[in-house]
């Protein structure tokens, strides 16, 4: 798998950079993220962890119930540079950072009392992104433009995991598969505001301390501007 990726990226970079020697209009901007957990493994990952974790505290009859998450607002930013191949398709490599938090509420009983307790808590943590993706205009104006994307997020955690508890994170790389699109306004020929959605579909889990806690995957949300050079 690593081998693929390593290939796919300089596989995509080479040919941006081909390309780029040939046409002109390469886009550069920044943008601002919000995300959200939506439609995650969450629930089971976290579910597991916590099944062992109490069983290991109270012993094998102890029963843990519902797990549920709910989406936490992170954000960051991220540097985007868009390269035409040609003249609908493009390839777009990004470097972001994001700050990512997911709460959690679960319950669990001893059984030899019989009580039930509810707990909530939150996970944070952040990342650096670098998605490479493939773009292709299917509205292409002179103020307006409309591109799907596809491609690879490659992310890297920093620092530890926060709120739960602080616990170091031993996973070195996030991979994943993103599909989005994004909406181009344009003001005039260099400048634009671009609107961003996608959902990342991550392939590992993110460990802390040795344990796995879960697979990212979510919605993100970003705007912000775009100049254009050349």
């Amino acid at each position: 798998m690593k081998k693929i990726i390593a290939v796919g990226i300089v596989a995509l970079m080479a040919m941006a950079f081909a390309a780029a020697q040939q046409t002109t209009g390469i886009a550069l901007g920044v943008r601002g993220i919000f995300s959200v957990s939506a439609g995650t493994t969450y629930e089971k990952d976290f579910r597991s962890l916590w099944k062992t974790t109490i069983t290991q505290a109270y012993g094998s009859s102890a029963y843990v119930g519902d797990v549920s998450s709910k989406s936490r607002g992170g954000g960051g930013f991220t540097f985007f540079a868009k390269y035409p191949l040609g003249k609908r398709l493009g390839a777009q490599v990004e470097v972001g950072y994001v700050y990512n938090v997911t709460g959690f509420k679960f319950e669990f009983s001893k059984n030899y009392d019989g009580s039930a307790y509810h707990v909530k808590k939150d996970i944070s943590y952040s990342t650096f992104n670098v998605p490479l993706l493939l773009t292709f205009d299917i509205i292409q104006t002179s103020h307006f433009l409309l591109t799907p994307a596809v491609g690879l997020q490659v992310a890297f955690p920093i620092g530890k995991t926060g709120d739960w508890a602080e616990l170091p994170i031993n996973t070195r790389v996030l991979v994943g598969a993103v599909v989005g699109a994004s909406m181009t306004i344009k003001f005039g020929q260099k400048v634009g505001m671009v609107i961003d959605g996608r959902y990342n579909i991550g392939f590992n889990a993110l460990k802390a301390d040795g344990v796995k806690i879960f697979t990212p995957r979510g919605l993100q949300i970003s705007g912000g501007l775009q100049i254009m050079f050349r």
